[in-house]
């Protein structure tokens, strides 16, 4: 019964890894995707003010940090949605082991569905 037990036990911490690893994979992946879409190049290429919608923007970033309704005025937007991510890069140079932390936010403003402006940061 133990060496049943111990074996199932085994089984299962290998295959959780292997399962782990590929999340792992897949998660690094999406967020070097994440990086390269939270980058001012990307949005002056691929977000068009008036037109961008918030499912295309959804389907780019995932869902919000933030999201709050607009104040009511006309003239204000309807929604705005915040995003926020920490990037850590580790030095490949001379500093090896070197962290080198970036934190990139986007503030989208959308007025009747779409994209009235938005705000790129990074530091």
């Amino acid at each position: 019964m133990k060496t049943l037990f111990l074996a199932s036990t085994l089984l299962l911490g290998t295959l959780a890894s292997g399962c782990m690893q590929d999340y792992l994979n897949q998660t690094d992946k999406e967020l070097k995707a994440l990086e390269t879409r939270m980058s001012e190049d990307y949005l002056k290429q691929n977000i068009v003010i008036g037109k961008t919608t918030e499912p295309e923007i959804r389907n780019l970033y995932g869902k919000p940090m933030f999201e709050t309704g607009g104040s009511g005025n006309t003239l204000m937007a309807d929604r705005i949605w915040t995003y926020s991510v920490r990037f850590v890069e580790f030095n490949q140079g001379l500093e090896l082991g070197v962290k080198r932390k970036t934190t990139r936010s986007l503030v989208f403003s959308f007025k009747n569905g779409v994209v009235s402006s938005y705000n790129f940061s990074s530091h």
